[in-house]
């Protein structure tokens, strides 16, 4: 089919790949199945590796997908899998023997579509190509797709990674822990450069890690879910995290992504860049959001339900929180653990606190920014409209105004605010402050006016 230049290749049956193929550039390999799933005890026994439109590939193989190349409507099983694991124990020492590769993908534009695939250490991995899609793709392995060195845009749509050898079977009870519903890997990870990926709709189950974005940039995830195992209310493992964002990430987006039963439904450890979470959900989890060596993080509206800390800073970081609903809270809101003067809190909606009760554990560690006084005296932008002014360099001037904004000037001691030229103060008469004094103004796009004071 490749010496005609490309078309499609369609099988219907069980086959074995001992040794390495490609499938070239522009060919399309297609099996038959309309939709694999789960097959559960009482139906064809979760013997997989039994229908037809089946891959068996041993785990010292690979199929290497070339230019525009695909594979789509089949099941890829690694070749030796027992299926259907018979019993907990069988399952316990089956699932760590999960290895090899099933799919390279060798070229750009490269697309998988409607696979299921049982039984790898990893089930696809692309390294330097673009413009891979990947749809409707579902799996059990111990990681599932990694892209690698992308610098166009990586496609992946509704797909599910999932514990499909052994959810719902009869012995599944027998594990307490839940352990045997988890894999220790990864389930989407993206790393070592990946520009402009876009992931929607995409869930995974029982992973170590949901999404791990690494060095990403321009990353857009919408509609996806990251769970795991809870019981009573919380997370039943230590260290799995939901969505996971380090490295040289800038500029990404996360939308409507619905973490639950983690350790930290959302790990912000960025070096650089911006992360924006919009409608994001977090429940039952021991951190909602965990913000650590990230620059700019921003949190609007969303819920974060049931966990122990909705908001759990650990790095002098800048994060913005507006329109940030929490409820069934299990021990604070927030926690700080390191001074900072960064995170700003508007519209915050937690409607049932108890009498008295803190917002925050080391709320010693949460401050005001503050400016050190000068002539001019620059507002910054992105730390808020409440500052902390230290100091004793009187000033008459502000920078950093825009038409409309409100700024409040807290005084850490004595200096005096001049009256004249862009500063309309009470009565025409220079402030003199003193520690403790404050002073609220507003920029009406020329002058800033003073709309209230505390002497």
């Amino acid at each position: 089919m490749a010496s005609l230049g490309g078309g499609v290749v369609k099988f219907s049956k069980n086959y074995r790949i001992l040794t390495n193929i490609t499938v070239p550039d522009n060919v399309h390999l297609q099996g038959e199945m309309v939709s694999a799933g789960q097959i559960q005890d009482g139906g064809i026994g979760g013997n997989y590796d039994a229908l037809g439109s089946v891959l068996r590939v041993a785990s010292t193989a690979t199929i290497t997908l070339g230019s525009s190349a695909s594979i789509s409507q089949c099941i890829l099983v690694r070749d030796g899998l027992d299926l259907p694991f018979a019993s907990l124990a069988a399952a316990q020492a089956g699932v760590p023997l999960f290895a090899g590769t099933a799919i390279t993908i060798g070229g750009d534009d490269a697309k998988v579509d409607t696979v299921l695939i049982l039984g790898f250490a990893k089930a696809i991995v692309s390294t330097n190509r673009g413009r891979m899609r990947f749809y409707n793709v579902q799996g059990d392995c111990t990681n599932g797709i990694e892209v690698s060195g992308a610098l166009d845009v990586v496609y992946m749509d509704q797909c599910h990674f999932w514990p499909f050898t052994t959810a719902n079977y009869s012995w599944t009870a027998s594990d307490t822990t839940q352990l045997i519903l988890t894999r220790s890997g990864i389930a989407y990870h993206l790393l070592d450069t990946v520009d402009w990926p876009k992931i929607t709709n995409c869930f995974s189950y029982g992973y170590f890690r949901g999404f791990r974005l690494e060095d990403t940039s321009g990353a857009t995830v919408t509609g996806c879910s990251a769970d795991g195992p809870v019981n009573a209310g919380v997370p039943v493992h230590t260290g799995p995290i939901g969505v996971l964002i380090e490295g040289l990430s800038v500029d990404n987006r996360l939308t409507n992504v619905y973490c639950a039963g983690k350790s930290q439904a959302f790990f912000a450890n960025a070096t650089s860049g911006d992360i924006e979470f919009t409608s994001c959900y977090a429940v039952a989890c021991t951190s909602g959001l965990l913000v650590n060596n990230a620059q700019r993080v921003y949190w609007s509206g969303g819920l974060i339900r049931n966990c122990s800390y909705s908001f759990d800073i650990q790095a002098v970081a800048q994060v913005r929180i507006v329109s940030g609903k929490v409820r069934d809270v299990l021990v604070k809101p927030f926690n700080f653990t390191v001074p900072t003067s960064g995170v700003i809190l508007k519209e915050f909606d937690w409607p049932a606190p108890a009498a008295g009760a803190s917002l925050a554990d080391g709320a010693a560690n949460w401050a005001l920014p503050s400016v050190a006084s000068a002539d001019p005296l620059h507002l910054p932008g992105h730390l808020g409209d409440v500052f902390i002014v230290t100091g004793t360099t009187s000033f008459g001037t502000l920078t950093g105004g825009y038409p409309g904004r409100k700024v409040t000037l807290l005084f850490a001691g004595a200096l005096t605010v001049a009256n004249g030229g862009s500063m309309r103060l009470n009565g025409g008469v220079s402030f003199a402050t003193a520690a403790g004094r404050s002073l609220t103004l507003v920029w009406d796009g020329s002058i800033w006016r003073e709309v209230g004071r505390a002497t």
